[in-house]
């Protein structure tokens, strides 16, 4: 369940499979327990965080020298979390179910390619 973890808590690791303050695994995620919104929430924030700091250490030390509030704040600059959530939520139709690919050739290059074949 470690995906839908808060990826601004500098306690938190990203990866692996428990926090160690549960018994089981079974009190682990009736504890970690949250709304469909904030799952998907949680997903966008920890996949933006894992493209940002590949390692967790690296994340926790940010996260620690200027806090919470100011890393979200300081990321939400860069890149709109806001949106980034609206669009991953936000299930639609398809732009194009079908696809045409097709090759054009390049044609203008023609005398400079073969310039140098044709003497």
């Amino acid at each position: 369940m470690s995906t839908f973890r808060n990826p601004f808590d500098a306690n938190v690791k990203l990866s692996g499979c428990s926090c160690g303050r549960h018994h089981s695994q079974a009190e682990h995620e009736q504890a970690e327990l949250l709304s469909e919104e904030a799952m998907l929430d949680r997903v966008v924030e920890g996949a933006v965080m894992r493209a940002l700091f590949p390692h967790d250490e690296t994340r926790r030390n940010f996260i620690r020298a200027v806090g919470t509030s100011t890393a979200m704040a300081a990321i939400s600059t860069f890149l709109p979390l806001g949106t980034v959530k609206d669009a991953f939520a936000s299930p639609g139709p398809l732009e194009k179910t079908r696809l045409k690919v097709g090759f054009i050739p390049i044609t203008c290059a023609t005398p400079i390619i073969m310039a140098h074949p044709l003497g």
